[in-house]
């Protein structure tokens, strides 16, 4: 018998019995899916000599779990297998040399090869020690705290011991701060680079300054009315301006600064004259930081400014001056004063400095306009100000109805259609009162067409005035179409029913003649006939008894009527 080979793409089933029970199992083929790998490979260099290192260790990290470690061979070569679309850190380490490490996140593309060559450098260590001083004193500062960092990063953090000395071990040609602090003393920085040389030990002592802490407090006041009044407070360190306090509106102020140093303090206020207080703050030992607070209130005398806010009203769209509009000066929504302008549409105010005002313009026809206007703290800054208005959308309104013109009647299910400038911009359908009305704009030109299937249309074209919100009356008549039908047949034979030629047929209208034709071979004739009258139809042969018929039309327009005599 020829062998089959099977795919393994079903599932088999095996029954056996335990007892009196049936046990069924199914097995199923599992669905592998290709893993999805990359390679990470490179080279540990002497950074120095940039040779290789051999017997390096590379240790592979995943979720801070080491995974694998490998050496690297002779020639400082390494490999790692890596899974797709994962994050890594790789460490190398190797005698006598710094430790570097490398963060990496694969991508999700199989088969990838990566390579990253680490550089280490020779193991150099330094030290760094020294005292901690009170400045004033010279004592030793014990129980000061003092933290290093390595490229702006905090890495050891030591307090002083008993005789006021730190150390720290540091590495060779490297970027470092320390910063030495200790409560009410003001923080010392020292910034420094040790240099390439293995075991050098650098000295720097820190100087703290105690810490003294004084006040200022008071209220800045009006000097004519003693009124509190809001203000800056301008902060000067040895006549550098270092900080500008806001004073609120009760005018109160309350400063903290440094003892042993040069101040001066000016309080400033838009159209007030500054006032200001210089002092020199001293220190006290054991009696720092409260024992020293100065109380000084300043008056700011008003200083009357003035300006001008002039310019002119101009119609935007024509840019042509507005005469006659009132321009009113408001501020905090209070009006002060109307000017109306004149021929050449000009305004004129005088203003307090740096206050907010508002201008509003207004004028018939014309829509109103405000605007903000903020003047500056400078005495006699005069401005131009011109302001632009529109005027308000000129209406009116057309308004009638399609009528017949016979009847006089009005007519429903008319399509009436509005055209603007020979664009159309409305339409509508008349109900039984036969009424229409538009919205128009002034100064256009207008066309109404009327169209009502059983009558011909209308049109009526017109042009609007300047006259705002009038309404005009226009009424379409319409006359009916004509209403017409043809009557067609034939003149036979009346034995043989063959047609017959050469005979005269006339057609009569309400008994008279309207129209005569003689048959062809055919015997055919054809007339055209109204709607809604009577007609006869006479046949004459010489060789036959003359026939005729007589009928009456309906309102059916455009049919067919058939007739054989």
């Amino acid at each position: 018998m020829k062998s089959t080979s099977l795919l393994l793409l079903f599932a088999f089933m095996i029954s056996f019995y335990s007892d009196t029970e049936i046990k069924q199992f199914q097995f199923f083929p599992k669905n592998v899916q290709e893993e999805c790998t990359q390679i990470i490979s490179g080279k540990i260099i002497n950074k120095k000599t940039n040779s290789p290192i051999s017997n390096a260790l590379i240790t592979l990290y995943l979720d801070g779990q080491d995974i694998k470690i490998e050496k690297t061979n002779s020639q400082g070569e390494y490999s790692l297998k890596l899974n797709c679309d994962t994050n890594y850190r790789i460490e190398v380490s190797a005698s006598n040399f710094f430790k570097a490490d490398f963060l990496i996140k694969t991508s999700s593309q199989n088969n990838t090869n990566l390579t990253h060559n680490f550089f280490l450098e020779y193991e150099c260590y330094q030290t760094i020690t020294g005292k901690v001083i009170n400045e004033l004193t010279k004592d030793i500062v014990h129980n000061a705290t003092l933290t290093l960092y390595l490229d702006g990063e905090k890495i050891e953090t030591q307090k002083v011991n008993d005789s006021g000395e730190y150390n720290f071990k540091i590495r060779c040609n490297t970027n470092y701060y320390i910063i030495a602090d200790k409560t009410d003393y003001i923080n010392d920085l020292y910034e420094f680079t040790s240099s390439t040389t293995d075991n050098e030990n650098i000295n720097h002592d820190f100087i703290l300054e105690p810490e003294c802490i004084q006040t200022i407090s008071g209220t800045i006041r009006n000097k004519v009315t003693k009124e509190p009044l809001s203000a800056e407070i301008k902060l000067y360190l040895n006549n550098i301006e270092a900080e500008t306090i806001k004073v609120n509106n009760d005018g109160s102020y309350f400063i903290k600064f440094q003892c042993t140093t040069n101040y001066r303090i000016i309080a400033t206020k838009p159209n007030y004259i500054d006032d200001s207080y210089n002092f020199l703050t001293d220190y006290i030992e054991y009696k720092q930081p409260d024992y020293f607070h100065l109380k000084k209130d300043l008056f700011l005398e008003p200083n009357l400014c003035y300006q001008v806010v002039l310019g002119k009203v101009f119609d935007k769209k024509t840019n042509e001056v507005v005469t006659d509009a009132l321009v009113s000066l408001l501020h905090q929504n209070n009006e002060i004063t109307t000017f109306q302008t004149s021929y050449d549409g000009s305004y004129f105010f005088k203003i307090k400095c740096a206050l907010d005002y508002e201008l509003k313009v207004t004028k018939e026809g014309m829509l109103s306009k405000i605007i903000n206007y903020k003047a500056s703290a400078i005495k006699g800054d005069n401005k131009t100000q011109n302001i632009y208005i529109e005027s308000e959308a000129c209406n009116q309104i057309v308004n009638g109805s399609i009528l017949d013109k016979e009847t006089k009647l009005p007519l429903a299910n008319t399509q009436v259609t509005l055209f603007e400038n020979d664009n159309e911009v409305n339409k509508i359908t008349t109900d039984n009162n036969g009424a229409f009305s538009f919205n128009i704009k002034c100064e256009n030109t207008y066309k109404i067409v009327a169209d009502n299937n059983e009558y011909n249309s209308n049109t009526i074209t017109f042009e609007t005035d300047k006259k705002r919100d009038i309404s005009i009356s226009k009424t379409l008549e319409l006359t009916k179409l004509d209403c017409n039908q043809i009557v067609n047949g034939s003149i036979l034979d009346k034995e043989t029913k063959l047609p017959l030629a050469n005979t005269q047929v006339t057609l009569f209208e309400n008994n008279n003649e309207v129209n005569k034709i003689t048959t062809d071979n055919n015997g055919a004739f054809s007339f055209n006939i109204k709607c809604e009258n009577t007609y006869k139809i006479v046949a004459d042969n010489n060789e036959y008894n003359s026939n005729t018929i007589t009928f009456e039309t309906d309102k059916k327009r455009d049919i067919s009527i058939s007739k054989t005599l």
